[in-house]
């Protein structure tokens, strides 16, 4: 509610300020007697080239004349004129801009106590030539590489078009999913994935629900940090994959839709729009999504004991429907050229159901059938997502000096109803025994997160950065257990789970470049408090607080024009979850039970990485190599009983290491043609023998991708990307390998505002996911296979409407492209 008045208010504030901006004399009022003592103004007026039409709302920047120094700016009001008062007397330069037009700068305008008001005059912005010769000649490059990350522009995926994040994220380097959407980075799956250099909003979905979320064509780039800077939150021993989405302030209206339908009824749509006037900006973005997915997956399980040993093969089809929709609304206020303040919420609804069905078999040790089983398993899943966004920017009149202020409160609710049966069946086809069970669980939680970060630049090149940070979650997790046969009935398994973790970060940053050398050094302090309450527990009580420092660093050297070696390291850490903690059990089925483990430590890794980049008119190349060692790894660890029954739950192991090397590189033989090809190749080394003398594994690892775009002359283009993942080792197993191939065509229509996309993901049907797990015991080998050879057919649609005033036989022009994401 507070939130809400909040918003309110600056949506009142700024209309005040539109009318005040639409008086004659501009939004900064034109008196003389407004002028305080010892200080100046200028004033002047901007006009359109071609037909001499006034240009409202466009920027005005003032700058200490024959300097790069910004000493106060404006905006120019509905008649076009501007009028930027209490200026210390001196010299000046003018720079008047506007998207559509090339910035025009009018130069050494001095105003004293004899002249105390500067004419500028009119002020002539050429439209269309320059900007549409830097789009045709100046296509932004598909990879740039900063002194910690690694920039991917993916606006020209179209394998990705009418898909979401997932889908765009399929194509970035060094990343790779599994069956069931579980994303990895260099084959570490504990990333942090971050939405314009924040946590996703959506606080309470999962890290796949998340991604599912987020249309492929919001999004502009993605940045991938495998060290990042002391700033960012040390959670994601793998790195951060920061997904940077379109701006939505362009002036007037605007809007931008998508729609897509899939084979076997998937549809999903999307509408972006905002309207600007003056200095207020409202957006509203809406995504909705619904599809049904089938699911495979084929298990084998063969038990030892001491006189005996049986094999269960099970093979599962299951078809999931997920319906989810998300809406954000907000407001965006220019308080001045340098400052702004952004309010928005966001809502996101969603259901999911599954139906599965199981067919089993019992093999004894000389081979022969014994008995059959058949499972079937129905649950239903209701969430919701509310989240309250605040930001406010400044940026300072000294070049490089800047302050921001957030905060985000978010609240999810969670509730799953699962039913899950088991029939067994002797070779007559009689029904001998019967297991199942009834599970509701109710989970609601919330989070604060607040910061605050200042840059201040120290001479020409230098700059200090440095902020605080706090984020508090609260999670309630209510498990009730009913069982439905005569053994399940006796479990006692009913639970709720309270979570509650507070962590306080300070950091600080120092950063330079110096003749070919460029360098940044941080350090990161963090105060973690965890406490946690399994109410049924014996020992319903426990807490793990924690300080920790996280140094990290990079250099670069500029070995000519066209290369740059830079090398980078970073300390992170991987926090246990809160359903790792919870020592109450779950049953998945009458031989396989869950159960966390609150004695869980987080895991920390020291990363070393090396690269050699360079870059020439027809592509990049990057070639690296990197080190890290997990310490405490976080790993899941089964355990087999006495009746066979196999525990899962989490363990910390002694340590890991991975020792890499990856390549990226881009070719462009022509304007119609480009190439893009990765690989990462790495050992991997696990050490579990704190808990088993020889529970110990290594292996190499190599995945890798290709794509191809080409453009024909009737503006076609056609995309081909493949991808290619070795096999691999784990804790306990062996993964197999993994391939697929994606198509796409895209033409443009409508005059360039529209745009009509067909793909096929997986055409040949071969992305699904096989582990083989080998312990005493008990040998495993599953098989997962979710639906991914689907076609999709899209529309998307842009409409752009100018916003400036008409003058005498002029037409409407203007348009902004940066402000409120989408």
């Amino acid at each position: 509610m507070r939130l809400t008045l909040l918003l309110f208010s600056i949506f009142f504030l700024s209309f005040l300020q539109t009318i005040n901006a639409q008086r004659p004399g501009g939004g900064r009022g034109g008196k003389m007697s407004e002028l305080t003592p010892d200080t100046g103004a200028l004033v002047g007026k901007a006009v359109d080239a071609k037909n001499d039409a006034e240009v409202a709302f466009a920027n005005v920047l003032i700058y200490q004349a024959g300097t790069e120094t910004m000493q106060d700016g404006g905006i120019t009001n509905e008649s076009g004129r501007f009028f930027v008062k209490d200026l210390p007397y001196g010299s000046y330069d003018v720079v008047v801009s506007f998207v559509g037009y090339t910035d025009t700068k009018k130069e050494n305008i001095t105003i004293d106590a004899d002249n105390r008001v500067g004419r500028v005059g009119r002020v002539v912005l050429m439209t269309g030539t320059a900007l549409e010769t830097v789009e045709v000649t100046a296509e932004k490059s598909e990879i740039t590489f900063g002194l910690d990350k690694k920039t991917f522009n993916v606006e020209k995926q179209i394998n990705a078009t009418g898909g979401n994040a997932e889908d765009v994220l399929r194509n970035i380097p060094s990343v790779t999913f599994d069956t069931d959407g579980n994303l990895s980075l260099r084959g570490t799956s504990n990333v942090r994935i971050l939405i314009n250099g924040k946590p996703s909003a959506l606080t309470g979905a999962g890290r796949n629900a998340v991604l599912e979320q987020i249309p492929a064509s919001t999004i502009k780039d993605v940045e991938v940090l495998t060290n990042p800077n002391a700033k960012y939150d040390p959670d994601g021993t793998g790195g951060i994959i920061n997904i940077i989405t379109k701006k939505q302030n362009r002036a007037g209206f605007n809007l931008q839709t998508t729609l897509n339908i899939g084979s076997r009824n998937k549809y999903d749509g999307n509408v972006n729009l905002n309207w600007r006037v003056g200095k207020f900006n409202t957006f509203f973005n809406y995504a909705g999504r619904y599809g049904e997915y089938f699911r495979e997956r084929t298990s084998r399980r063969t038990q030892t004991f001491a006189d005996t040993a049986f094999t269960r093969n099970v093979e599962n089809y299951s078809l999931s429907t997920r319906t989810s929709h998300t809406v954000k609304g907000g407001a965006e206020y220019f308080i001045s050229p340098q400052a702004s303040i952004t309010g928005s919420v966001t809502y996101n609804p969603s259901t999911r159901s599954s139906d599965a069905d199981g067919e089993g078999e019992f093999i004894d040790a000389v081979g022969n059938l014994t008995d059959t089983s058949l499972t079937r398993s129905d649950s239903d899943e209701d969430e919701s997502d509310l989240d309250y966004d605040l930001n406010y920017f400044h940026r300072f009149k000294r070049e490089g000096q800047e302050l921001s202020i957030s905060g985000r409160y978010s609240t999810s609710t969670e509730t799953e109803f699962e039913v899950e049966n088991e029939n067994f069946f002797d070779l007559d086809g009689v029904n001998y025994n019967f297991f199942g069970n009834e599970v509701l669980e109710d989970e609601s939680s919330s989070r604060l997160r607040t910061q605050i970060d200042y840059v201040h630049p120290v001479g020409e090149k230098a700059k200090i950065e440095t902020g605080y940070q706090v984020t508090a979650q609260h999670i309630d997790n209510d498990y009730f257990f009913n069982g439905l046969d005569e053994v399940s009935k006796n479990y006692d398994l009913s639970n709720r789970f309270i979570y509650d973790e507070q962590v306080h970060a300070l950091y600080g940053i120092y950063s330079n470049e110096k003749n070919k050398f460029a360098y940044s050094f941080g350090i990161r302090a963090e105060q973690a408090l965890v406490d946690a309450e399994s109410v049924n527990a014996e020992n319903p009580f426990f807490s793990n607080d924690y300080f920790e420092l996280y140094p990290s660093g990079s250099v670069s050297y500029k070995v000519s024009e066209k290369a740059t070696v830079q090398a980078s390291y970073s300390r992170r850490v991987n926090r246990p979850r809160s359903r790792s903690l919870n020592p109450f059990v779950q049953v998945r089925d009458s031989l396989n039970f869950r159960r966390g483990n609150p004695e869980l430590l987080p895991e920390f890794i020291n990363s070393y990485e090396v690269n050699y980049l360079v870059y020439s008119k027809k592509g990049t190349f990057s070639t690296g190599l990197y080190y890290r060692k997990t310490n405490d790894v976080i790993s899941r660890f089964q355990d087999v009983r006495d009746n066979g029954v196999v525990f899962s739950t989490w363990r910390n192991l002694t340590s890991a290491q991975n020792y890499g090397l990856e390549i990226v590189g881009t070719y462009r033989p022509s304007k119609k043609l480009r190439f893009t090809a990765n690989t990462n190749i790495y050992r991997s080394v696990i050490n579990g023998e704190n808990l088993e003398s020889d529970l110990t594994n290594s292996g190499y690892l190599a995945s890798g991708r290709v794509s191809g775009n080409y453009t024909f002359k009737t503006k076609t283009e056609l995309q081909i990307a493949s991808f290619f993942r070795s096999a691999g080792v784990g804790v306990q197993g062996n993964y197999r390998p993994v391939s697929s191939i994606d198509i796409a065509l895209k033409q443009p229509v409508l005059k360039g505002k529209g745009e009509i996309t067909l793909r096929v993901s997986d055409i040949l049907n071969t992305r699904d996911f096989e582990i083989d797990i080998d312990q005493a015991g008990l040998d495993q080998y599953f098989r997962f296979k979710r639906e991914s050879r689907i076609v999709f057919l899209g529309f998307s649609y842009a409409l752009r409407q100018d916003k400036s005033r008409r003058g005498r036989g002029g037409e409407r022009r203007g348009g902004g492209d940066d402000g409120a994401d989408f």
